[in-house]
């Protein structure tokens, strides 16, 4: 069975990734271009926008995520 985690519409969703570390649901509007991050013990949705587009994300074994972006690969955290 399929069912919504989110009513949040995306103009193009990618990427979903659970990360262990974070306890986080983390994914992607690559023509937004957004990286979001479902929490769901709260049920709370967060929202970055990027500077260009997005192409993938992967989980760092400290937490944080690193993100394949137009012109580069970045690290990123959430609680920066």
């Amino acid at each position: 069975m399929i069912r919504n985690v989110t009513k949040r519409r995306n103009r193009l969703g990618e990427c979903p990734l659970w990360s262990a570390t974070d306890k986080t649901f983390y994914w992607m509007d690559l023509l937004e271009p957004a990286l979001y991050a479902l929490t769901p013990e709260t049920g709370a949705i967060s929202r970055w926008l990027m500077p260009e587009y997005l192409g993938g994300l992967a989980p760092r074994q400290r937490g944080g995520l690193v993100i394949g972006m137009q012109s580069r690969i970045a690290a990123f955290s959430p609680c920066d």
